[in-house]
């Protein structure tokens, strides 16, 4: 049977993807502001949770084929990930992201929140890290959201674009009906002069769901420390 002839624009596709794959390598090998320029610039003419997407899945396979440097690849990939938002995102705008996290450990349990908050040269400038006891997980979302506006304003952001994993909180934050549960977070809100909350993949939340978990973690330790020194 004579082999089909590959149409053209797959093959358009294919190269464009071999090309993103092999600007996106780069950085991933070799995380300077350079090569971060260059996939910054993508964002003009690529969807960006799609960039995020192929930036996280290129870190896995290089991460499996460079095990030596495994760990500077998966730390290039997060800074990739949150450029590639901030990127994207309204100039002027600074860029947030918020996640809370509920872990165990030898039987305990405690929700923290993290979150990270860029300002509008892409500058990590506050990371917010808080134990929040045992919220229920969607009251909890809340909570962290919150923390990450008020740390926005104490770095004098008027404009932020927030993102959360938590679609659920984005959704009826959209629909813009009245529930107290909201109250504190738009009373925040009408502070700056626009707040756009949206919605991003778990995965590429990672950032901000670490910082929650190490925090969390950390008292978890602290707690059962304590407790075999008392016995």
């Amino acid at each position: 049977m004579p082999l089909r002839a590959i149409p053209t624009s797959a093959l358009a596709r294919r190269s464009v993807a071999g090309q993103l794959n092999e600007v996106m390598d780069r950085y991933l090998l070799d995380a300077t502001e350079r090569h971060l320029d260059v996939c910054r610039r993508l964002c003009s003419v690529h969807n960006v949770t799609a960039l995020a997407e192929r930036a996280r899945r290129r870190a896995t396979v290089l991460s499996k084929t460079n095990r030596t440097h495994s760990a500077d690849i998966l730390r290039a990939r997060d800074t990739l990930i949150l450029q590639l938002y901030a990127e994207a995102a309204p100039k002027g705008s600074f860029c947030g992201w918020c996640d809370a996290s509920s872990i165990e450990y030898r039987g305990q349990r405690v929700a923290a929140l993290g979150g990270l908050l860029l300002d509008p040269q892409h500058r990590v400038v506050a990371r917010v890290a808080k134990i929040i006891g045992h919220s229920a997980a969607f009251e909890a979302e809340i909570v962290a959201c919150v923390a990450l506006l008020q740390t926005a304003l104490r770095h004098g952001a008027e404009r932020i674009q927030a993102y959360t994993d938590c679609g659920a909180l984005v959704s009826l934050w959209s629909a813009k009906r009245h529930d107290p549960r909201l109250l504190k977070l738009r009373t925040l809100a009408r502070r700056f002069r626009h707040v756009d909350l949206r919605m991003i993949p778990r995965l590429h939340n990672q950032s901000a769901n670490h910082i929650a978990r190490t925090i969390a973690l950390r008292r978890l330790v602290a707690a059962a420390a304590k407790k075999t020194a008392m016995h």
